[in-house]
């Protein structure tokens, strides 16, 4: 995938050919979002609950994934591939409050395993069926059939949601200092560097 993308005639950096760094630098914008947003998640899920925030992150994932294949420009491919870190920023932490809250405490343990072995096994089977796809194809149609297939399982999602898929009634009230109490635990700095 990082050799189609760089030798992409389509895609262009000012006319010039996409050098490694500028390629490298779609991972990393992703990886910096990602992991920057990891401070401020839970308590934006605690604000407005796991179903709200992860609604709101599966738009911005599913519009960054079809956007992503679109794009003709890198500060465009940036931008796309932005919305998916912000959007899979919240997944993992709505997914574990979810069970939380509408699973019994004793099937917390089982249905995580499930949950993680899942995402798991989804990013160790995707990888050989992609690159397959991207020699006979490029990488644009395979990454374009994939952001469809996200946007028809972000319709089914909302699909849930209007039968009464809701969250559990929300006491947090925001306050100013649970952030600060959140960018000063120093103890978080050397995992997040």
């Amino acid at each position: 995938l990082f050799n189609a993308i760089q030798t992409d005639h389509g895609l262009t950096s000012g006319g010039a050919p996409l050098s490694a760094g500028a390629v490298t630098l779609r991972g990393a914008i992703y990886l910096y979002i990602y992991s920057g947003s990891q401070l401020f998640i839970g308590i934006i899920i605690d604000r407005f609950g796991p179903a709200r925030v992860l609604l709101t992150g599966g738009a911005a994932l599913a519009v960054g994934f079809v956007a992503f294949p679109l794009m003709k420009t890198l500060p465009a491919l940036y931008l796309a591939r932005a919305l998916v870190a912000a959007g899979a920023a919240v997944m993992y932490l709505c997914l574990i409050k979810m069970l939380d809250e509408f699973f019994s405490p004793k099937l917390f343990p089982q249905l995580l395993s499930v949950v993680l072995f899942m995402g798991y096994a989804g990013a160790m089977t995707a990888t050989v069926p992609l690159q397959m796809a991207t020699n006979a194809w490029g990488w644009r149609t395979p990454l374009l059939a994939l952001g469809i297939l996200s946007c028809l399982a972000y319709a089914v999602a909302l699909l849930l949601r209007r039968r009464g898929w809701k969250d559990a009634p929300r006491t947090f009230v925001f306050d100013w200092s649970i952030v600060g109490k959140v960018l000063f635990n120093w103890r978080a700095y050397p995992v997040l560097l």
